[in-house]
């Protein structure tokens, strides 16, 4: 993943061309990825419903009674670092 993200334009091949909404689909991938910047350090999960980044079941528990817009908006804030 480094390598082909590390390459001015994207080293991808697909076996069909991308047209109309798939390609849309595709530079909003893209998009996304500029961004990201890829390390040799171990992935690290962080919690975001709690201050310290740890899950407790106190904290999904709490996220889940107070949270009535659904529960995607929830997992949303989980992140890896």
């Amino acid at each position: 993943m480094a390598t082909v993200l590390s390459s001015t334009s994207l080293n991808i091949s697909f076996r069909r061309n991308l047209a109309g909404e798939n390609l849309s689909d595709w530079h909003i991938i893209v998009s996304s990825l500029q961004d990201l910047h890829l390390t040799d350090q171990r992935d690290v999960f962080v919690w975001g419903l709690n201050v310290s980044g740890c899950f407790t079941v106190k904290s999904i528990y709490a996220a889940l009674i107070n949270n009535r817009s659904g529960r995607h908006k929830i997992f949303g804030k989980l992140k890896y670092h």
